[in-house]
């Protein structure tokens, strides 16, 4: 493969593939998830406009809540999934940050294409453990793909802590998202009006880009000062105008696990990701086949 197609980052400078927001009010939302066992507990959902005038560029979150609240049974503790799909895709032309990845190394892919071999995970493989064994095979153990190194990913998506998350971010929500053929997945697809957008985002990137990465995933007094700080910060972090409403804020901060707050960045790191070229990323062929993590 020539050198210019082997990394986003040698075939352009991040200045290349950002330009000019158009005015207008943009549906967004961001999906923090962890492919737990028990799903709608560990998994929140985001949602909010994003308004771009000439003048300035406002992101309001109006809601923020749980798996379980999706199904309208807060007690519920088993499959949301088909909830989840069907409330992405009620959002009609709407931008998505979702938290996990999109793909894995190619060398684990060839020689499908990205969405030949995203739908047909359910059917080669038994289940995560089954597919990461597989991923690990072919890769000879674990690697990250040129996108998580570009982003500084902490993780390759077949690492211990992330295969679960891989897998059924994969097979359970984009698969059938794409099989509907009301969504794409940039870059890996190009941009169509009136479908669903879906990126790959990093809340952790984001914030390691702001310099303002601290330990706020836990029940202490510490953790929870370090989520208000953030909360507090998101403007700076995000470099936009970020408003929420009390009970979004008051989520963010209380909510222990740190899903929340993520649900929020993913939210802002898509409207930031509007005014990225992503047909321009669409050209690298690394990247319709391992994806770009957006933060």
């Amino acid at each position: 493969m020539p050198t210019s197609q082997r990394s986003t980052h040698q075939s352009f400078r991040l200045t290349d593939v950002i330009g000019p927001t158009q005015p207008g009010i943009y549906r967004v939302a961001g999906l923090d998830f962890s492919g737990a066992k028990r799903p709608a507990a560990h998994l929140y959902w985001a949602e909010g406009e994003f308004t771009v005038t000439r003048a300035r560029q406002r992101l309001m979150i109006r809601s923020c809540m749980s798996g379980a609240e999706l199904d309208d049974r807060p007690t519920i503790s088993t499959d949301c999934y088909p909830v989840l799909v069907d409330r992405m895709l009620s959002q009609g032309e709407a931008w998505v940050g979702c938290d996990f990845p999109f793909s894995v190394s190619r060398e684990a892919i060839d020689p499908l294409t990205w969405k030949e071999y995203l739908l047909s995970l359910d059917k080669q493989f038994r289940g995560p453990t089954d597919w990461q064994h597989h991923c690990r095979k072919k890769l000879a153990g674990e690697k990250k793909r040129d996108a998580d190194k570009a982003a500084r990913a902490p993780w390759a998506p077949t690492n211990l802590r992330l295969y679960r998350q891989t897998y059924f971010g994969m097979s359970v929500i984009l698969a059938p998202l794409l099989r509907e053929n009301r969504a794409v997945a940039l870059p890996f697809m190009l941009d169509r009006p009136g479908k669903l957008k879906l990126l790959e985002v990093c809340p952790a990137c984001r914030l390691k880009e702001a310099g303002l990465y601290v330990p706020y995933k836990g029940r202490t007094p510490s953790h929870r000062r370090s989520r208000k700080r953030l909360v507090d910060e998101l403007s700076a972090i995000t470099m936009l105008d970020v408003q929420t409403t009390s009970n979004v804020r008051r989520r963010m901060i209380d909510q222990s696990g740190g899903d929340a707050l993520d649900a929020v960045l993913a939210t802002a790191i898509v409207a930031r990701s509007i005014r990225f070229r992503h047909d321009l990323l669409h050209k690298v062929e690394q990247n319709r086949i391992e994806g770009f993590v957006y933060s």
